[in-house]
């Protein structure tokens, strides 16, 4: 599994940590999912890394009044869940962001915010 990271606990979407840009170094560790905020206005890229052979991470933007991942217009879940070793995502504005290991699993990550001006 992986390392928590300094900004537990953030395992509900109630108590998701504020990300701010540069890399954070953490973990899912215990099958549960970490949550972030998001609060740049403008365009911003995401990059979560890890090794897929230790634990599928995935991540995707959380509707926090549904409980459910949020859709876009074309009603397709917004985020990234490939089977690649980073997944990468950019969007527009602030959101909440749920990081999670497809089937439960566990894996250190880091994860990566940049604005795009």
């Amino acid at each position: 599994g992986g390392q928590e990271e300094s900004s537990e606990p953030n395992n509900v979407a109630a108590e998701a940590a504020q990300l701010e840009t540069g890399t954070l170094a953490g973990g899912i560790c215990d099958a549960e999912p970490d949550y972030f905020r998001i609060g740049v206005t403008g365009a911003w890229r995401l990059e979560l890394a890890f090794e897929n052979a230790v634990g599928d991470l995935d991540m995707v933007l959380w509707d926090e009044e549904n409980q459910e991942a949020l859709r876009g217009s074309v009603g397709l879940v917004l985020g990234a869940y490939t089977t690649e070793n980073t997944e990468i995502f950019e969007y527009v504005g602030p959101a909440l962001l749920r990081v999670y290991g497809f089937n439960y699993a566990s894996a250190p990550y880091s994860l990566t915010l940049s604005t795009l001006d």
